[in-house]
């Protein structure tokens, strides 16, 4: 059996069998996508610019309009912005936000993807919560390997996760009807019985999890975590303003979901110290691997 391995500067290790990679917008960060609160920003300055054709359309969008949606951003509220932006114009949104990306792959940076993709060699398959298709192409994946687990509504066991390796679970930019940003995608993906609260169910259970990137601060996926019997991880920066509010999350993270902090210093090196981190993962894994043959 595959196991990851651990090793903290402080010379705290975790063994990690049977183990999965869920990522989050921190990842994506990295190679030059935006996260949520950064994609908000541009949707609301790019509505702006385009305010005449929503003005054509019947519906107004003015500058109160604008900074009650940032606003929303400064509360955490940033669903409630993309629901707004949705309803006020679909067309724009969509065509946005598929600009946003199109103009980020461009330009992205590889060097998180390389770092992730060594990890195939331990885990069967990844989860994400990002959109983009940057880890999916630089893998080279043909389309029978990918599920979108968002918009679906059949989930039986582990026969429907062998043979996969990414799972993306708020849906995939070249297909908006499986995006999940606006609160009635959420609700229906996941408040109803279906494929994704079953999918996550069964993963929670089944999987040593190790979050990278993903800052565990929604809801719909963390219920599923209450009661699994496995434990999980959190791969989280840290530097030494945050120390205190962290041991504070580090405690509710293991206290209720079972996640143990992983942390990593990025005071000296910045975000990017997280492609750093995972390589040293790697090559630990590795020499624990050729140590057991």
């Amino acid at each position: 059996m595959q196991k990851i391995i651990i090793i903290l500067e402080n010379d705290d290790s975790f063994i990690i069998e049977k183990p999965c990679i869920f990522l989050g917008a921190g990842v994506s960060k990295l190679s030059g996508y935006p996260n949520w609160q950064d994609l908000a920003y541009k949707l609301i300055d790019r509505f702006w610019k385009r305010r005449q054709e929503i003005k054509e359309k019947g519906k107004a969008y003015t500058n109160s309009d604008c900074e009650a949606l940032r606003e929303s951003i400064n509360k955490n509220n940033i669903v409630n912005v993309f629901t707004y932006l949705e309803d006020l114009n679909k067309g724009i949104y969509i065509e946005e936000l598929k600009k946003i990306f199109n103009e980020c792959e461009e330009k992205e940076d590889k060097k998180i993807f390389a770092s992730i993709k060594m990890f195939s060699e331990f885990v069967d398959f990844f989860i994400t919560t990002n959109i983009d298709r940057g880890l999916e192409k630089y893998l080279g994946l043909e389309e029978k390997y990918i599920s979108i687990v968002s918009g679906s509504d059949t989930f039986r066991n582990l026969e429907d996760i062998n043979g996969k390796k990414i799972y993306y679970l708020h849906g995939r930019i070249d297909k908006p009807e499986t995006w999940v940003f606006t609160r009635e995608q959420y609700d229906s993906n996941h408040f109803k019985p279906g494929y994704c609260t079953s999918f996550l169910e069964y993963v929670f259970e089944n999987f040593n999890v190790i979050f990278i990137g993903y800052g565990l601060k929604e809801i719909e996926v963390l219920k599923n975590l209450i009661g699994s019997n496995q434990k999980h991880y959190r791969v989280e920066p840290t530097y030494d303003k945050r120390n205190d509010d962290l041991k504070i999350e580090a405690t509710i993270g293991k206290n209720t979901y079972n996640i143990e902090l992983i942390p990593y210093n990025v005071e000296e090196k910045g975000e990017e110290y997280l492609v750093e981190f995972l390589d040293k993962i790697y090559k630990d894994s590795k020499e624990e691997a050729r140590d057991a043959k």
